[in-house]
């Protein structure tokens, strides 16, 4: 299987994961971010230039010139190793290039929406998962990063619904 295949699966892997499981979505984008990593070695790709790529770079110099001048440089140094996510960008831009990969991967977002809502109905119906005390053990128990993804969800349906291409039948 072509490296090219193997990325594409990772960032729909992500896109269907990160709904449901943060820790697996680190994963997968660590692996996404080695692939991509091993094509740029290979040759087989290049980094895209953006706009995006100047504010990009001044904004992690400054973050990490801030976080060795702060009272409490490794403190501030393990927050900015966020900063990696910003890698997500560009591996995704490779990945999303052609546009049956795009719905490969809008296809998994809406697939890791669909499990993300039947959990949060079974926790809520069966589990008695109901009130701010009684919370999910899990994902869900971030109900403002729940909340926002089901709702990205619903507008990436909603979206593909009246934006549809082909003719429904």
């Amino acid at each position: 299987m072509p490296l090219e295949r193997v990325q594409l699966g990772l960032i729909a892997a992500i896109a269907a994961t990160c709904i449901v499981s943060i820790f697996a979505a680190q994963v997968l984008l660590t692996l996404a971010a080695l692939v991509f990593l091993a094509r740029l070695v290979s040759g087989r790709t290049r980094i895209q230039r953006l706009a995006l790529d100047g504010p990009i770079l001044a904004f992690s110099v400054w973050t990490l010139l801030s976080a060795s001048f702060s009272h409490d440089p490794l403190t501030s140094h393990e927050s900015a190793k966020k900063l990696v996510l910003f890698a997500l960008l560009y591996v995704a831009l490779d990945s999303l290039a052609a546009e049956r990969d795009r719905e490969r991967v809008l296809d998994a977002a809406l697939l890791g929406g669909l499990v993300l809502g039947a959990g949060s109905l079974i926790q809520y119906y069966f589990l008695g998962f109901d009130t701010l005390t009684n919370r999910p053990r899990s994902f869900l128990g971030h109900y403002m990063t729940a909340s926002g993804l089901s709702m990205a969800v619903l507008v990436l349906a909603a979206a593909r619904l009246v934006f549809r291409r082909e003719a429904v039948m």
